[in-house]
């Protein structure tokens, strides 16, 4: 059996400003490409994630229900 592994590093950062509600960013990195994006809505990492390992794995992989949900997240924040 031979074994390929895919790896994504994720950082999250609270942003506080004093007179703000508090802000979330992040920033995730695919380890075997050295590609890197900075989002402030989760459903850009997912995102991400799918479009880096669709590269590689199938579309099977995916789970149906959660791609429905990622692209209802992003229908309802681009409405914002």
């Amino acid at each position: 059996m031979t074994l390929d592994t895919t790896s994504f590093v994720l950082r999250f950062t609270r942003e506080i400003a004093e007179d703000e509600q508090a802000r979330w960013r992040g920033t995730i990195n695919h380890v075997q490409s050295d590609t890197k994006l900075n989002f402030t809505q989760f459903t850009k990492a997912l995102q991400f994630m799918r479009e880096q390992l669709g590269k590689e794995v199938p579309q099977e992989f995916f789970n149906a229900e959660l791609t429905h949900q990622v692209s209802e997240l992003e229908t309802r924040a681009t409405e914002t």
